[in-house]
């Protein structure tokens, strides 16, 4: 079973209102190499919020997003019925458990959460479910944590690692992620399109970059527990003190690896 199952518990209501949703010039890709008409169906691994299910649901008949957190779940199906989605079925399962039960599928997608999955188990239970020439995708928006290129994501940094000393977290997370998720599809039966990304400037306010934290693995309020609002106070205050009009610029990478099942039988 993926890593994810506990780690994302208590951030959901922060996830869906604070992380990046998926761009048009990412959606126009998918469906002009995949050739997404609006048949077919389309099954989203650890899909959190629902982030990929709602920029890609209109493409389909019908849409399953399936995550091991009950907490992320809730959250997806109150988008989803405030969104008007009517296609879309929600269920608790890990990557790790898709299996012929479900069904096969055109696309199958796994937006920023592929990392947290045991990734060539995935990648073999994918392919079994694609129908012929399906495509599988897996896609990412990044966040302020990704790099510290600004002033402001490197005080957010220090203010982070002095609470909860997440350097060795970084250094863990490397060691395990050491191989690529393209070289992993390109070493399977897959047969890959490419990978390659896109970089858009986004502005956030205070409440936006508090709230973002609040969405992480690391750092949101179940971790920090009674800590919770002394380290926002001072992180308020850090990052004012670097930026006092309060904006705070961010480049966002929107990544994408597109793999394809063989269409022979």
């Amino acid at each position: 079973m993926g890593l994810e199952k506990k780690a994302f518990d208590g951030t959901a209501w922060h996830y869906a209102r604070y992380r990046w949703g998926y761009p048009e010039e990412l959606v126009g890709l998918l469906v002009r190499v995949f050739g997404l008409d609006g048949t077919g169906r389309l099954l989203d691994l650890g899909t959190g919020t629902g982030q990929v299910v709602f920029a890609l649901g209109g493409h389909f008949v019908e849409v399953i997003g399936i995550d091991s957190s009950e907490d992320m779940l809730v959250e997806a199906r109150h988008q989803c019925g405030s969104q008007g989605h009517s296609n879309v079925k929600w269920l608790r399962l890990s990557a790790e458990e898709i299996n012929s039960d479900l069904g096969s599928f055109r696309l199958i997608t796994a937006g920023r959460s592929f990392h947290w999955m045991e990734r060539e188990d995935v990648i073999r239970r994918s392919y079994d479910l694609l129908e012929p020439g399906g495509g599988f995708a897996v896609l990412g928006v990044g966040g302020i944590d990704d790099d510290d290129t600004s002033s402001w994501q490197r005080e957010m940094r220090r203010v982070v690692d002095r609470w909860l000393h997440t350097r060795e977290r970084s250094i863990q997370w490397r060691t395990r992620l050491q191989v690529r998720h393209e070289d992993l599809i390109r070493a399977s039966r897959f047969r890959t399109i490419g990978h390659g990304h896109y970089v858009f400037r986004r502005v956030r306010d205070i409440d936006s970059v508090v709230g973002f934290l609040y969405s992480t693995a690391y750092a949101n309020r179940v971790v920090l527990g009674s800590r919770a609002e002394a380290f926002e106070a001072e992180l308020r205050a850090s990052l004012l003190n670097v930026e006092p009009d309060g904006h705070f610029v961010e480049d966002v990478n929107v990544y994408f690896v597109l793999a394809r099942k063989d269409s022979a039988i």
